[in-house]
C-alpha cells in the first residue's frame, strides 16, 4: 500500500471510529444514570418501610411484647407487624417507590425489616 491509500483509509476510519466511541460513552453513562436513579428509588422505598417498621415497634410491638410471658412474639404477630409496617410504608412513599413496595411480599419485607433492625442496633 501506498502512503495516499493509508491516509485515505484513516481519514474515512478516525470519524467511524468517533461515532462508535461516542455511541459506547453514550450508552455507558446511560446505564449508570439508570442504575442510580433504580438505587435512590429502591432507598425511598426502603426508607418508607423502615419508617413503617418503627412506627409499628412504637405501638403494636410494644403491646404485645407487654402482653406476653416471654417479651417475644409469635409467628403470627411477626407477620401482622410486617403487614402494618408495608401498609405503613406504602401509605408514606410515592411515586416509583410505591410501586416496588406493591411488588414486595411479606417474605421480601420481612428479609428488608430484617436488615433494618439490624442495622438500627449497630
Amino acid at each position: 500500500m501506498n502512503n495516499e491509500t493509508i491516509t485515505m483509509i484513516v481519514k474515512i476510519s478516525l470519524p467511524i471510529i468517533g461515532i462508535i466511541l461516542t455511541w459506547l460513552f453514550k450508552r455507558f453513562f446511560g446505564y449508570l444514570i439508570t442504575k442510580a436513579e433504580e438505587n435512590k428509588v429502591l432507598k425511598e422505598a426502603i426508607e418508607a418501610l423502615a419508617e413503617g417498621t418503627a412506627a409499628v415497634q412504637d405501638s403494636f410491638i410494644r403491646e404485645i411484647k407487654a402482653k406476653s410471658q416471654d417479651n417475644k412474639l409469635t409467628k403470627n404477630e411477626v407477620i401482622e407487624a410486617t403487614e402494618l409496617a408495608m401498609k405503613h410504608a406504602k401509605s408514606v412513599a410515592t411515586g416509583p417507590a410505591l410501586e416496588i413496595l406493591k411488588t414486595w411480599g411479606i417474605a421480601k419485607a420481612s428479609s428488608v425489616i430484617k436488615r433494618i433492625l439490624a442495622k438500627g442496633k449497630k
